[in-house]
């Protein structure tokens, strides 16, 4: 799972909402950096996604991008 770009566009902008997110994850200002660079992972835990949510007051599926996989039904 990745963020939305237009959420991590917010949280680029919003440096309280950095700050939270770097608190919930324990990590340096340059990790969060590179975090929002690559979309990483760790934007999708569930800490992250309690900071992101509480602040711009969001939903996960708001955040979220949706799945890009196709589900395929076995046929009995």
């Amino acid at each position: 799972m990745k963020l939305k770009q237009s959420i991590l566009q917010k949280v680029s902008e919003a440096p309280v909402c950095r700050r939270n997110i770097m608190e919930a994850l324990d990590v340096s200002p340059p990790t969060m950096t590179r975090y929002i660079r690559e979309n990483d992972d760790n934007l999708t835990k569930a800490a992250s996604l309690k900071a992101i949510g509480e602040y711009f007051n969001l939903t996960n599926e708001q955040m979220l991008e949706e799945d890009q996989l196709t589900t395929i039904n076995s046929v009995s």
